[in-house]
């Protein structure tokens, strides 16, 4: 069968005996193995499920995820059960914070038993300080040519919990790989603008900025907003703030690589992705009508490249991935997002996904990115 997925429902029993029906179900219709996104606020013990798992007759492995996007709907309690066409296609890969050696080493044994993928879809630990050095070192495996999405798994307030299961157990700071050897098409947008800078990041480590302009950080940033905002900002509203006044730094020929204030610790200022020493940044501020409108211009992107097939057969999915702070800043105004990705797509596509915590795609400079904020959308080539 050439897709990806054999079948998608969504079981929003809230229980292991309604979700073990729903995984016998897609097994009827064909899976050969099975893809869980699970709405991090689902009323299930999660521990249980490895024992599900283990029942099964074929392999399994469910990911935490603060939301499933299936339609235009969004189900943070929901399970999409995924079954895929391919029993090898979906290999963990733990402790993804290790040496570059080491996971090359890794990657390189899974690659042998998956020889010559097309695409790769990643669901990986969205609060791994590992995954930067993880995305790097797949690109290094896999080479320039293959197509990857992904997004970042865990839980809606952002907490460190488990959010990889297996029949063997739960895990964090793993990474799930699905390969496929059907070429992909991904287009990336966020709407974000600059609105303040550029500012040299003179100290930093992986993903804390010690030092903005020779300046500690932190007080740093709040008088950039206070600046912008022309009006005094107190340190209480860092958290409020930050979710709409993210950092970027510039690329050539594609939209600025957005990093997201997430924590503070002292005076430095912890973001959902590496900002390196000496890089240029810029305060950048956006719309909710610049992120729908975004969001749309992503999927028209896409429908220029992708398979004549989303026009002519059922049963074809396109998957997406939305940022959790693209639907914060939004608020009730998230819906339009994903309306407006639906109304760009032909009737007959679904659209299954994740709301993330961070994105992955492959950049225009030719590696792959850990992106924030962004609307990254998939599908066959």
């Amino acid at each position: 069968m050439n897709r990806v997925f054999s079948s998608v429902q969504l079981d929003e029993s809230g229980t292991v005996s309604g979700l073990r029906d729903s995984l016998q179900s897609a097994i009827n219709q064909g899976a050969k193995g099975l893809l869980l996104l699970i709405g991090s606020a689902n009323k299930i013990d999660f521990k249980q499920l490895p024992n599900l798992l283990r029942e099964l007759a074929i392999p399994a492995v469910g990911v935490v995820v603060p939301g499933v996007l299936l339609q235009d709907q969004v189900y943070e309690d929901g399970i999409a059960v995924c079954g895929l066409t391919s029993t090898s296609a979906a290999t963990v890969v733990p402790d993804i914070n290790r040496s570059e050696q080491k996971l090359n080493h890794d990657i390189q044994q899974i690659l042998s038993m998956n020889p010559n993928p097309s695409g790769v879809l990643i669901v990986i630990d969205g609060l791994s300080r590992g995954v930067d050095n993880f995305v790097t070192t797949l690109h290094d495996c896999i080479g320039p040519d293959v197509q990857v999405i992904g997004a970042g798994c865990g839980y809606r307030d952002f907490s460190l919990q488990p959010n990889l299961i297996t029949a063997d157990g739960l895990l964090s700071n793993a990474a799930l790989l699905l390969f496929t050897t059907m070429e992909l098409v991904t287009s990336v947008s966020h709407g974000w603008e600059p609105v303040e800078g550029p500012f040299l990041i003179t100290d930093a480590s992986d993903n804390q900025i010690q030092q903005i302009n020779y300046q500690p950080a932190f007080p740093f940033y709040l008088d950039i907003l206070a600046q912008h905002l022309g009006r005094a900002v107190a340190v209480e509203e860092f958290a409020a703030l930050a979710n709409h006044y993210p950092f970027g730094m510039a690329q050539l020929d594609s939209e600025f690589l957005v990093r997201d204030p997430v924590n503070r610790v002292g005076n430095a200022i912890v973001f959902a992705g590496a900002v390196p020493t000496n890089a240029m940044v810029y305060l950048l501020h956006a719309s909710p009508h610049d992120l729908v409108e975004a969001a749309g211009s992503a999927v028209t992107d896409l429908r220029g490249r992708f398979s004549s097939r989303y026009g002519q057969e059922t049963g074809l999915n396109v998957f997406l991935i939305d940022c959790i702070s693209r639907r914060m800043v939004l608020g009730e105004d998230y819906g339009d997002e994903l309306a407006i990705i639906r109304q760009h797509l032909p009737n007959n596509v679904s659209v299954l996904g994740i709301l993330s915590i961070g994105e992955i795609a492959n950049s225009h400079q030719g590696g792959i990115q850990w992106l924030n904020k962004t609307t990254v959308i998939g599908g066959l080539a």
